[in-house]
């Protein structure tokens, strides 16, 4: 898997992950953007795929949250296999299986 696949693995997953916790915690976008410093239509654009996040805010979320990154990123490996394994699975493969 080349940089550019395991970026976009990355950021899916970030924005998977920062949905859960400002869900989890009563949250709106709006109000974690105004923790992180950043406008709403960032935490959108995130939270949709279309921008990454910064380690700085990834870890003032985390703050905001009450959470590590460690915790935060518990579940990548996982998350990553998945995906690998999804898109690993040739029509062929899947008519196969």
């Amino acid at each position: 898997m080349d940089s550019t696949q395991k970026n976009k693995i990355l950021n899916q997953f970030v924005a998977r992950r920062l949905i859960q916790y400002r869900i989890h915690n009563g949250m709106s976008q709006e109000r974690l953007a105004k923790h992180l410093g950043v406008t709403p239509e960032r935490i959108r654009r995130v939270e949709s795929g279309a921008q990454h996040l910064e380690a700085i805010s990834l870890y003032e979320a985390c703050e905001v949250f009450g959470t590590s990154l460690a915790a935060f990123f518990k579940c990548y490996r996982g998350f990553e296999e998945q995906y690998q394994s999804r898109a690993g699975a040739s029509p062929a493969s899947a008519a196969r299986g």
